[in-house]
C-alpha cells in the first residue's frame, strides 16, 4: 500500500470549516479575472469531528523558528554548490517497495545504530549492510522522505534539517539549549507511549545522539565529565 501524501488545505471559523485546495489568494479564490479551478467544501467541525483532526495536527507538527529556518536555508545553499552535476543513487527498486510499505509515525526516531549507513542504503548499496541495519535502515529513509539523486554532501544537509522537523527530535532540541545530562534525556524519552522502558530509551537517545552529531554537527556538542555524558546546542537560536 502506498503512503499518499496529499496537499490539501484547511480552514476553520468557529465552527464553519473550508475542507480543499485552494490558497488564500485572489487566483485562487475566484477573486481574479483568471482564477484558478479550485475545490473547497464547507464542513460543519463537529459534524465530521474536525476537532480531533485538528488536535492530531497540532500533536504531530512543529512551530518553525527562525533555527529551523537557518538549518533549512543551509541545506538550500548545500544544494546549489555540490549538486551542479546530481550522482546516480536511485534507491534500488526492491528497497523502494520496502519503503513504499513502511508505516510512517510522527512520532518517529532514529533507528539506524551508525547515521553513516544511511547514506549507503539510499544509494541502493543495502547488500553491504546488515540484515537488522537494512531493516532500520528502510524504516529511517521511509520517514524522512528523500529526494532521489542527492550527493552525500546534500544528503546529510537534508537529513539534518529535516530531524529538526521532527516532533520528538524538535522537543530535545530546545531542552538542550540548556546542558542536559543523558539521564535527563533518557527521562523524556520515557514519557513517549512507544517507549515503554528504560533500556528501549537508552538505546533511542544513544542513536538519537549519533545522528544529531553526524547530520547537525555543528550545532551540537558532547562533554563527558565523571563518567556522565552530557549533551548541549552550540548555536543560539
Amino acid at each position: 500500500m502506498l503512503n499518499i501524501l496529499l496537499h490539501a488545505k484547511y480552514y476553520r471559523a468557529d465552527n464553519e470549516c473550508l475542507v480543499g485546495s485552494a490558497n488564500l489568494t485572489n487566483r485562487a479564490l475566484g477573486w481574479s479575472n483568471q482564477s484558478n479551478l479550485e475545490i473547497l467544501i464547507p464542513v460543519t467541525a463537529s459534524e465530521h469531528n474536525l476537532k480531533a483532526f485538528e488536535k492530531k495536527l497540532l500533536d504531530e507538527s512543529i512551530e518553525v523558528d527562525e533555527s529551523i529556518y537557518k538549518e533549512t536555508l543551509h541545506a538550500v545553499q548545500v544544494f546549489q554548490c555540490t549538486d551542479k552535476i546530481i550522482i546516480n543513487c536511485d534507491l534500488e527498486e526492491s528497497l523502494l517497495r520496502e519503503e513504499d510499505a513502511q508505516e510512517l509515525s510522527p512520532f518517529w526516531l532514529p533507528t539506524l545504530r551508525n547515521p553513516g549507513d544511511l547514506f549507503t542504503a539510499y544509494r541502493g548499496n543495502s547488500e553491504q549492510l546488515s540484515s537488522s541495519s537494512r531493516s532500520a535502515a528502510i524504516t529511517d529513509l521511509a520517514n524522512l522522505r528523500i529526494i532521489p539523486g542527492l550527493s552525500e554532501t546534500s544528503f546529510d544537509a537534508y537529513v539534518g534539517a529535516a530531524l529538526l522537523q521532527k516532533p520528538i527530535i524538535r522537543h530535545i532540541d530546545k531542552m538542550l539549549v540548556k546542558p542536559q545530562r543523558f539521564g535527563a534525556i533518557r527521562d523524556y524519552l520515557l514519557t513517549i507511549d512507544q517507549i515503554s522502558t528504560a533500556s528501549a530509551a537508552n538505546r533511542a537517545w544513544q542513536t538519537t545522539m549519533r545522528w544529531l552529531r553526524h547530520f547537525l554537527p555543528g550545532r551540537y556538542s558532547l562533554a563527558v565529565p565523571h563518567h556522565s555524558e552530557i549533551f548541549f546546542r552550540i548555536q543560539s537560536e
